[in-house]
């Protein structure tokens, strides 16, 4: 190849366009990473709030259970002393 020839630049080009279209590739896969780290963030906020929910029902079953079986409310229904009692194993 001599100095003047047309085709000396090719691989150049050729070079130029791979960055240029790799550069593309790693941007949009950055944004849906992004994107879906985020959709995550919201299942896991989802996630969070339903346990937590759970968990406060747990317990104020527990508490009344407790109530029922110490008789701490002279008021409780029947059916909660009765639970107690066979959740207790007393009531045999």
């Amino acid at each position: 190849m001599t100095r003047n020839d047309p085709r000396r630049g090719a691989v150049l080009v050729a070079v130029l366009w791979s960055i240029s279209l790799l550069a593309a590739l790693a941007m949009a896969a950055s944004v849906t990473f992004r994107s879906f780290t985020g959709v995550m963030g919201v299942d896991r906020h989802r996630v969070e709030r339903d346990a937590l929910i759970t968990a406060g029902l747990e317990v104020a079953a527990g508490a009344v259970l407790f109530a029922a079986m110490f008789k701490v409310l002279p008021d409780a229904p029947v059916a909660w002393r009765d639970a107690a009692r066979r959740t207790s194993g007393r009531g045999r």
